[in-house]
């Protein structure tokens, strides 16, 4: 829902104080409940009406800022106090590829195969996803969960939990959930196109269909956690 509004809010000259407030409440809930979205999506509005200032364009400030940008600020700021500062119990470090090395040796193969559906349908369909908003913030989102899951981690005794991971995994199913709509789009454009990037959509949900199997039968979900095997 933070997604949509923020495409919203690039997309239209204004905003009413009821799409605003509806905005903000989400964007207070959604951090509240699971912040590791609202840190990815937050840079991504900033870069993107960084880029509009640049280039002289209108900026919806009543949505981007009242909406999306002042609730997230304000719980992720009471988060990380209430997280870090008054327990004492460590904080965030720089720390590359130290966490995800716990999980796999195979970090850049994974990866590569992670990201096979959006990646195709981004390049095949290039001229007209460079302009499409939707792609240009999912990837923007999903670029910086990348940052965040390979290169910070939490101090201390949370070190090994791996937290920040979530913020790609999220980030890719929204970025999926464009791309998907985005290919539907244009599945008529090009038969040999569609043909391949189908196949490779379903080779993600053939990949996700084993994964679950793996995790809630031939072994325990918990027990991976416990040896570290986690999540492709």
């Amino acid at each position: 829902l933070q997604f949509i509004y923020a495409i919203r809010a690039f997309e239209e000259r204004s905003s009413t104080w009821r799409q605003v407030i509806l905005a903000a409440l989400i964007s207070l809930l959604a951090t509240y409940i699971k912040p590791v979205f609202a840190i990815c999506i937050l840079p991504a509005i900033g870069i993107l009406m960084a880029y509009r200032l640049l280039n002289k364009q209108e900026i919806n400030w009543k949505m981007l800022g009242l909406g999306l940008i002042l609730p997230t600020v304000v719980v992720l700021t009471w988060q990380y106090m209430l997280t870090y500062q008054s327990t004492g119990s460590g904080g965030i470090i720089f720390a590359p590829f130290s966490v995800m090395r716990l999980y796999s040796k195979w970090l850049t193969t994974k990866f590569l195969l992670s990201i096979i559906f959006p990646f195709f349908v981004t390049v095949f369909y290039f001229q007209k996803a460079r302009k499409d908003m939707r792609l240009a913030l999912g990837w923007l989102i999903f670029l910086i969960s990348v940052f965040f899951t390979y290169f910070l981690s939490e101090s201390g005794t949370s070190f090994n939990s791996g937290n920040f991971t979530w913020t790609a995994e999220i980030c890719l199913l929204v970025l999926f959930c464009v791309c998907t709509l985005f290919f539907i789009e244009q599945v008529k454009v090009n038969r040999i196109k569609s043909f391949v990037l189908k196949w490779a959509w379903a080779a993600h949900v053939v990949a996700g269909i084993i994964y679950y199997y793996y995790c809630f039968v031939v072994r325990s979900y918990f027990l991976i956690e416990r040896d570290n095997v986690g999540p492709l």
